[in-house]
């Protein structure tokens, strides 16, 4: 009877656990395929700085949501990281030439 009842609750255990690991597994996935659609249509600016600094997936809805029809978007990630987002009408153009995703820039810029 003992064994029934471990056995019950760990099929009950790993059966609730399941869904979140799919979710979160979705939420990857989702966010790596917007990261590579977004790829070259932004720019993580280091400011005054030689720090190595990674762009969080979960930024790409950031992004996403920041980008303006016709002006650029300076969106402030850390005190001396921003994200340079350029507009859709810039990045919809023919000749638009994907953005290096990481600069090292000076204050002055």
């Amino acid at each position: 009877m003992k064994n029934i009842v471990l056995l019950f609750i760990f099929t009950a255990l790993f059966c609730f656990k399941m869904p979140a690991q799919d979710k979160a597994s979705i939420e990857s996935q989702r966010l790596m395929d917007l990261f590579k659609k977004l790829e070259g249509t932004y720019q993580l600016q280091i400011i005054n700085s030689r720090d190595k600094t990674e762009l969080p997936l979960y930024l790409m809805d950031t992004i996403q949501m920041k980008r303006h029809a016709t002006d650029v978007v300076y969106y402030k990630y850390k005190s001396n990281v921003r994200l340079m987002i350029p507009p859709f009408i810039m990045i919809n153009q023919k000749d638009f030439k994907p953005l290096v995703r990481i600069i090292h820039i000076s204050s002055e810029k």
